[in-house]
């Protein structure tokens, strides 16, 4: 293998590749990497000099592990590769944790900056200037900082740059202007730990996000997690508002996204709600009725409030096929009477075709349900015609 010799400190700060060391003999025209980025060196007639970086998508780190970062005040950056098969789409959760000391991250994906995070404790957490980084953490932990106070880490820093070399964050030689403001400052009362963000990868190109994490205090302690896109899993839902959604049809899909450590389709306050596979599309302002029977409200794509107070009614089937229970959606029928229902399978998330009956055994509130009311006529078990 050929030795190449650089007129700067990194790759990253070098204006040329030489043959010598006495850099008098420019190396040849062609692409040149560090195991972090790759510059390609041109020549204007014996002159060569480096155009500017690009990602290295063969240097980039897998997804799927988790990263962390430590050390002096910094920018952090570091490229993740996504895989560039026909399978590997679908969304990618990062999780980001400052521990206290604040910490600003963004990731840019085929040309989208994203900054959007969901904290366990706090919700979202949004810088609300487009392309800029998100800055969490807790308040009265900007020690370093410029001003210091409760809350204030808005001002202009001159930081190192560290980039990631898939082991450990080298610094580059080299420094970057940073500004915050008051509008990328989502300080929390207390650490907001493993906040969540969700980036969008419908198709198999790029393969390659860029993810920067800064740290504007005296130190910085943080991790990130990246796993691989996969498809969202799906979930029924009804649309509507407080009052209405207990008694709607769940004849919508959506998908889920958790961040309280639940289990996929349990939602909690925090939570993703996407209309898309991907996470591409935040579900819109409204009460979604979940397919056991609670409800729960979104905003801004992520869950603010969880309910389960809808008034519920229980069958034995006619038929002996056991018991089951649905949302009470007409607030007509009382214990004894036979009503119409259809099965709902939690686990394919559809309501069956098929309509079932069953004999009323006891009304309540909050009780998880497996089916959906078809009607409100009192039926009668031998009706063949409407209890098949």
């Amino acid at each position: 293998m050929a030795n190449y010799y650089i007129d700067g400190s990194t790759l990253q700060n070098s204006t040329a590749v030489y043959q010598d060391s006495g850099l008098t003999q420019c190396a040849p025209a062609a692409f040149y990497s560090d195991g972090l980025i790759t510059r390609e060196q041109v020549f204007a007639g014996s002159n060569c000099s480096l155009l500017p970086a690009q990602v290295c998508p063969s240097c980039a780190t897998p997804c799927g592990g988790s990263i962390s970062g430590s050390g002096g005040q910094g920018v952090y950056r570091l490229d993740i590769d996504l895989g560039g098969t026909a399978t590997d789409t679908g969304a990618v959760i990062l999780t980001f944790n400052p521990q206290s000391v604040p910490d600003g991250v963004s990731v840019t994906y085929d040309g989208t900056v994203y900054n959007k995070l969901s904290s366990p404790q706090f919700g979202l957490l949004q810088s609300s200037t487009v392309g800029t980084e998100t800055y969490v953490g807790a308040t009265g932990s900007q020690g370093g900082c410029n001003g210091g106070n409760p809350g204030n880490i808005e001002g202009t820093y001159s930081l190192s740059v560290f980039d990631y070399n898939g082991s450990s964050f080298t610094n580059t030689g080299t420094t970057e202007t940073v500004i915050i403001t008051a509008a990328q400052n989502a300080l929390t009362a207390g650490a907001p730990n493993g906040c969540i963000m969700v980036i969008p990868k419908p198709n198999a190109t790029p393969t390659v996000m860029n993810i920067r994490a800064i740290g504007p205090c005296g130190s910085t302690v943080w991790s990130l997690g990246a796993v691989c896109p996969t498809p969202l899993p799906s979930m029924l839902a009804g649309i509507g508002n407080f009052d209405t959604v207990c008694t709607s049809l769940l004849n919508t899909t959506v998908y889920h996204v958790p961040v309280n450590g639940q289990a996929n389709l349990n939602v909690q306050v925090n939570d993703y709600i996407f209309t898309d596979i991907n996470g591409a599309t935040p579900a819109s302002n409204s009460w979604y009725l979940h397919p056991t029977g609670y409800k729960y409200e979104v905003q801004d794509g992520i869950v603010i409030t969880v309910s389960n107070t809808c008034d519920t009614i229980t069958v034995s089937d006619c038929k002996g096929g056991g018991n089951y229970t649905f949302n009470d959606r007409f607030n007509t029928n009382t214990t004894g009477e036979v009503v119409q229902y259809k099965r709902v399978n939690l686990v394919n998330q559809t309501v069956g075709t098929t309509i079932y009956c069953g004999t009323i055994t006891g009304t309540g509130q909050g009780t998880s349900a497996n089916a959906q009311q078809e009607g409100f006529i009192d039926r009668a078990c031998d009706d063949t015609t409407h209890c098949p």
